[in-house]
């Protein structure tokens, strides 16, 4: 855009990587949260200029400023996250997750995160006993509620929210790998693994666990 300034760095670069690791995210992955190419969130993290229009989403996910995002005070930056609302889905609502903006944008029940989540998040509450870990930890008792981003892609290891082909609910498994084949894993022995078939559909992987004490 004509006469849009460039900006870049040491101190742009440093506080944008802290938040894509504060995030625990990939440069890919983060590309993806933020609407941005790898390649440009490369080249902010190694301190090359880019036009300002493209940290507005950085710091939109951030909740600051495109100026805090340009500040050399490391005794201020990053700042705390602040709360985020939600929308509480049933497994049933989440198979079709991308297709409810008005239970998204007026949603009966929320929840609220400290994570910085992408706008098409949500929330579940956890029914049965699959995804116990009789182990220990992770767990995700009935009751808990999990906080499900549909942006961040999908990667073995991770706790991740699918819809089955026939089904009209979505299911909450652990994501594993044998080399070609993706599995979904219950954490409670007692349920079996299941082979991740085509036409399954991906709807968020779990960000963030809330358990409450009593």
């Amino acid at each position: 855009m004509r006469g849009e300034a460039e900006v870049g760095g040491p101190a742009l670069s440093r506080n944008v990587r802290q938040i894509r690791e504060r995030l625990g995210l990939s440069q890919t992955a983060f590309a993806a949260k933020v609407g941005l190419s790898q390649q440009t969130i490369s080249k902010l993290e190694l301190g090359k200029s880019v036009h300002t229009r493209q940290l507005h989403r950085i710091a939109a996910l951030a909740g600051c400023g495109v100026a805090d995002l340009l500040s050399d005070n490391q005794n201020t930056w990053p700042g705390p996250i602040t709360q985020r609302r939600v929308p509480i889905l049933t497994f049933e609502q989440a198979a079709d997750w991308d297709t409810l903006r008005e239970v998204r944008e007026m949603p009966s029940n929320i929840a609220y995160t400290t994570y910085a989540v992408s706008p098409g998040a949500y929330a579940l509450v956890v029914q049965g006993d699959s995804m116990v870990n009789p182990s220990g930890t992770p767990s995700y008792p009935p009751g808990c509620t999990i906080i499900v981003d549909p942006v961040i892609p999908a990667e073995p290891g991770k706790r991740v929210v699918y819809r089955l082909p026939g089904n009209k609910a979505a299911s909450f498994s652990q994501l594993e790998s044998d080399g070609s084949r993706l599995w979904l894993k219950p954490l409670n022995p007692r349920y079996p693994v299941t082979e991740l078939p085509a036409g399954a559909k991906y709807c968020g992987t779990v960000v963030q666990t809330l358990i409450n004490e009593t």
